[in-house]
Order: C-alpha cells, then structure tokens, then sequence
C-alpha cells in the first residue's frame, strides 16, 4: 500500500532534481535505496509499500504500479505529476517542500544522503549498484515479492526478523487505518 511518507519521500527527491523532474524509473530506484538506507541507519523501513524485483532493480511494487499506470491512491497527483508518457514524474505548479509533512528528520537526511551519493546517476548505474549491495534482489525474475524480513538481513540487521515483524505490524495498521478513512 502506499503510504504518504512515500510519496512525500517521492516528492522530495524529485524537488531536489535540477530540472524538478525525473525518469519514473530512475525515482523508483532512488526511492528503494532510500528506504533502504533509512533501514540500515534506523532499524525501519520508511515506506508501507511491498517491495518487489524489477528488471532493473527493486521497487516500491504500488508506488510503480500507480505511478505508471496513473492511479491516484491517496490523491498522490496531489504532490506529483506524471509527464511525458509516464517516463517523468515532476511536481504540480506551485508545490513546495513545506507540504511534505509526513517526513521526519531522519527521512529527510537519509533522502538528503541518496540525492549527494547517487543523485547524478543513471539508471544503468543505478541498476548496477542494486546488483551489487541490494543481496536481497537479483535481476533473473521481474516479480518475486521482497520481504521486509530479506531486507534487514540483508543489510545485516541484528534482530532481522523481529524488526520485519514490528515493519508488518505497522503496515497491517496503516492498511487499517486508510480502510477506516
């Protein structure tokens, strides 16, 4: 499921892009290795989404689906905007960092982090970089789930399976409580 905090963390890497546009692809990457990251750095992962191989890395399995097949789950449109095709995400007119409340600090310098180490990169570059530190994807199969418990092991998590518990506990409520919505 999409959670705000996803598609804030989405905005926010597109608003610190030099041309506040990026390839939906690209986004995608940034956005796992983020995740990933805060991961490693906190002991959780920041998105609610389930995570699932791709053909050119891990992804945000419905942060892709709705941002290239356009569906507005939680009035995502609301912080981006999809262009050319669906091969672009930018931001609506008039969008500003001060509407992205559902970042906390730590999720601010952990995307802040991303954007300097691999920000300029490309897609092939990010993909190769997945390859070879993300244990938890490899590119033989384009939609095995990857569970938060494969995560945090490996990223070398003490308490992987603990953690991934506590991760599921709090997906299972957010899927509550936008039921209840």
């Amino acid at each position: 499921m999409i959670c705000m905090t996803t598609i804030h963390a989405a905005a926010w890497l597109i608003m610190r892009t030099a041309f506040g546009a990026i390839e939906t692809e690209r986004l995608l990457a940034l956005l796992y290795i983020a995740d990933r990251e805060h991961a490693a750095r906190h002991g959780d992962l920041f998105s609610a989404c389930e995570r699932r191989t791709g053909p050119s890395g891990p992804v945000h399995a419905e942060m892709a689906d709705a941002l290239i097949e356009g569906q507005d789950t939680l009035h995502w449109s609301e912080c981006l905007e999809v262009r050319a095709d669906g091969r672009m995400i930018g931001i609506p007119a008039g969008g500003s960092r001060y509407d992205l409340d559902h970042l906390s600090d730590a999720v601010i310098d952990t995307l802040e982090d991303v954007i300097d180490t691999h920000g300029s990169s490309d897609m092939t570059a990010l993909s190769a970089w997945m390859l070879a530190n993300c244990r938890e994807w490899r590119n033989d199969d384009q939609s095995t789930v990857i569970t938060s418990r494969q995560v945090f092991r490996a990223i070398g998590m003490p308490g992987a399976h603990d953690l991934a518990e506590r991760h599921e506990d709090q997906q299972r409520l957010t899927r509550l409580l936008h039921a209840l919505a």
